[in-house]
């Protein structure tokens, strides 16, 4: 895997740390079948795995209100339309780990005489003290759908950035100066919108659980065609340079996809 260094800066402190220039080791194959259907496979040199997101949001899991996953305390794989209602900080969006087992690392102080220098972090994984990290996306989205209850949604990195099609550490640098109830702006963006989601509800104990994001969408004529349950035929697909990434191409518009299920699969804006 390949890493770029650059400078992350939060609250005027200097923390070194590695990028992502390719999402995955692994190559993705992407296939047009006759039905217009679009099926992405990673391929994992075993039987591979098939992933078709039209299966996924129309006809495998069932469609779902806030309410009755809610109210009936279900347990499942649901899809469902919400609108966001905020985008929390507290916790932060974004989350820090060791570049070498991808754990949670956390900062540790320094002493006031201390020669200035590289952020050093405290990783229980690696039993050591670190100074390359990654920065992560652990976006929690308080969402509404017209049943009128509210949830949150956890939308984890390997979804969040191909959809917003920035990594966490470029929204981080751009509010580094900023208090941390400050959102960037593309994350601001997301308050008011209605998004496509197919969710994973897992230990559900209480009305406050929250539900873990599998695939998301803004794509304007896919969420109006689900509420109608008709799939337009006009769907292409358009290649990146990386191999890895893809868009779908409605009416000449680039629209985001994220999408996760086992071998995860992301479709990405450009």
């Amino acid at each position: 895997m390949i890493f770029d260094q650059s400078k992350f800066i939060h609250k005027y402190i200097y923390i070194y740390i590695y990028i992502y220039t390719t999402m995955f080791n692994k190559k993705i194959i992407v296939l047009r079948l006759p039905k217009n259907d679009i099926v992405l496979s990673r391929d994992d040199g075993l039987s591979g795995s098939t992933v078709s997101w039209y299966v996924e949001l129309f006809t495998k899991n069932p469609r779902k209100t806030l309410r009755e996953i809610l109210r009936n305390n279900e347990i499942g794989k649901y899809v469902i339309t919400a609108t966001v209602n905020s985008v929390e900080t507290n916790p932060r969006w974004y989350y820090i780990v060791c570049v070498v087992c991808e754990k949670t690392v956390h900062p540790i102080e320094e002493n006031p005489g201390d020669e200035e220098g590289p952020v050093t972090f405290d990783c229980l994984q690696c039993n050591r003290n670190v100074t390359e990290v990654l920065v992560k996306f652990k976006l929690v989205l308080l969402v509404t759908d017209d049943s009128t209850e509210e949830a949150k949604f956890l939308i984890f990195d390997n979804i969040a950035y191909p959809f917003l099609n920035k990594t966490a550490d470029e929204f981080a640098e751009e509010v580094a100066e900023d208090d941390d109830s400050v959102l960037p702006r593309t994350l601001n963006d997301l308050i008011g919108k209605t998004l496509l989601f197919k969710i994973t509800s897992k230990n559900l104990k209480s009305r406050k659980s929250t539900f873990i994001v599998d695939i998301v969408t803004d794509d304007e004529v896919i969420i109006e065609q689900f509420l109608t349950q008709n799939l337009s035929k006009d769907a292409t697909i358009s290649y990146a340079d990386d191999a890895s990434q893809c868009s779908i191409m409605k009416n000449g518009n680039n629209k985001r996809l994220g999408v996760m299920d086992d071998g995860v699969v992301n479709k990405r804006r450009h």
